[in-house]
Parts: C-alpha cells; structure tokens; sequence
C-alpha cells in the first residue's frame, strides 16, 4: 500500500534515506498533480466575489446572515464541488469568532466541531449520493467496536460511509485529530498516521477496493 503526504516533509526519514529527496518529491509532486488535473477551479470573479463577502463581513459591513444569504445565493449557479467549497466558507463564517481567541483549543471536540466538521462535512457528504461524513469521537467513548459484529476494539475518530438502505454501509476514508501542544508530539502523530494505514488496508481488504481516503486534522499551535 502505497501512502503519499501532502506535506513531503512529513515523510519518514527511512523513506528519504531509501529512496532520496528527489525521488520522493518527484512522486509527491506527479501523484498531486494527477490527483487535481481534473479539479475544478473558480473563475477570478468568482473568487473574487467571495472574498468581498467575506471582507465585507470582517469589516462589519454587512452582516453574518446577509453574508450567508449572499453565499447560498451564489452556488445555485455554481456546479456541485464549487457549492461544497462555498458552503464550507459560509459554516466556517458561522463558527469561528470573528477575532481569534489566544487560548489553544484542549480538546477535540472542539476541533472537530468548530473547524474540521464545517470544512470536511461539507466537501465529503452528499445526501443524494448516500454518503455521510461522521465524527465518532463521543460514540467511540460509550462502544469500542468498529462496527456491529465487529471484535476489533480500534476506532478511527470519523470516517466516510456510504448509507446502504437505512443502515451504515462501508467505510471508504477514515481521519484522525489531535488538539495543538506547545511542544508538537511526533510520535502521537505519527502514530495517527499509522492508525489511518491500518484502518485504509482493513477496508480496502474487506470492501475489496482499489483505495480508501484518509485524512489527518492538527490543531493551529499558538507560534
């Protein structure tokens, strides 16, 4: 199973002493240029219009909700991952205070709820396609198994499903969070890490696919 990260400097030093800086970069760089070749991509006055939404909103010159209602009102001409990326911003505007707090987040609750969920929910869930993105954190504190009849105690803390009928079907990506540190743990992250190749090769051998997404949330530090 083959893991690329979009942060190359992330990539073990096992790996960079195998193979090579350029080696690796080449691959890093080839594998994200094939992921987004076919990406959609906002036009300048599209972007440009957003970003006088959202100026005018810190500006306090309009306010949340006509900055929301002008936003919604822009993805009825938009196609579908335009809409998503633009519904992310508008629950993005809708959580996150409009001065930013010095305190560090100290739970992942809160990093979830407040940042991770208004950005990934919106680009990964598609009620029409049946597929949900959720976040198993509190279930995870009162079950311990992956799923029912499952014995495996491991638990990502959410994941992609497909709704087949009125049941949760399978799992195609899995994520991992953890609050910001003043000194970053390496070895808890990467272990995240490790915990997301597990659960991806689980479900690729149980669903019997080609890939599964994965993702890896950290919180801001306060540097």
């Amino acid at each position: 199973m083959n893991i690329i990260l979009l942060k190359p400097e992330q990539n073990n030093k096992a790996m960079i002493d195998a193979f090579g800086d350029a080696v690796v970069n080449n691959l890093h760089s080839t594998t994200i240029e094939k992921w987004t070749s076919d990406c959609v991509t906002f036009t300048k006055d599209e972007i440009h219009n957003i970003q006088l939404i959202i100026d005018e909103y810190q500006q306090k010159i309009i306010s949340l909700k006509v900055a929301k209602f002008r936003l919604s009102s822009m993805t009825l001409e938009l196609g579908r991952m335009k809409t998503a990326a633009v519904d992310a911003i508008r629950r993005l505007m809708e959580k996150l205070p409009l001065v930013e707090p010095l305190d560090l987040m100290t739970h992942e609750t809160e990093l979830w709820s407040g940042y991770a969920d208004p950005i990934l929910d919106s680009l990964l869930s598609s009620p029409e396609e049946k597929v949900r993105f959720r976040y198993l954190y509190l279930f995870q504190c009162i079950r311990t198994n992956t799923q029912d009849g499952d014995d495996n105690p491991e638990r990502p803390d959410s994941v992609i499903t497909i709704i087949s009928e009125s049941r949760w079907g399978r799992n195609f990506g899995h994520g991992e969070a953890k609050v910001a540190e003043p000194t970053d743990n390496v070895a808890l992250l990467s272990w995240d890490l490790c915990r997301l190749a597990f659960f991806n090769k689980n479900s690729i051998n149980k669903n019997e696919t080609s890939s599964s997404f994965s993702f890896q949330v950290k919180g801001k530090d306060g540097h």
